[in-house]
């Protein structure tokens, strides 16, 4: 009698073994076919740590145009996407401006610029920040020993992330 036991209870430890092997769990997917049934694996051992993607970033262009100093107005263009798309831009706003001599200046991307103007100089220069640009074209219409130079314009056209 008890080698009988012996076998059933070796029977159910078997079955049970079994039964707890085709339990579908985290890392195991359910598959079944005709007459059969499974676990396949899903190569996940665990959690996995959230991979995060690399930044990815537009460049922004911007230009400035002027024409004769005699001339009124000027023009600019920020935040543009493409080099030729800001000096357009710049062009028309100088028209704009009531300028018919415009030529483009200064065309910066990603980056800020300034323009110094003087009684007789004008001055531009850029730089990674506003603060950079403008202390840039100020030291360079100051140079030229004219005491009327003032900042007139500046602006920055940084890069933007999309990712």
């Amino acid at each position: 009698m008890s080698t009988r036991l012996f076998f059933i209870f070796a029977a159910l430890m078997g079955w049970c073994a079994l039964a707890h092997a085709q339990t579908p769990t985290v890392d195991c997917i359910p598959i079944q076919g005709q007459g059969w049934q499974g676990c396949a694996p899903t190569g996940n051992n665990g959690p996995q740590p959230r991979r995060l993607l690399p930044p990815r970033w537009v460049d922004r262009w911007g230009a400035f145009a002027s024409g004769v100093p005699s001339a009124p107005g000027f023009g600019a263009a920020v935040n543009m996407l493409t080099k030729r798309g800001a000096e357009e831009a710049a062009l028309a706003n100088c028209r704009v401006n009531g300028n018919t001599t415009c030529k483009i200046q200064r065309t910066y991307h990603n980056e800020c610029v300034s323009l110094a103007l003087g009684s007789e100089t004008a001055a531009s220069d850029i730089g990674a920040t506003l603060e950079e640009a403008n202390e840039r074209s100020m030291k360079a219409c100051t140079a030229t020993g004219d005491p009327q130079c003032h900042l007139a314009y500046s602006a920055c056209s940084y890069p933007v992330r999309i990712q």
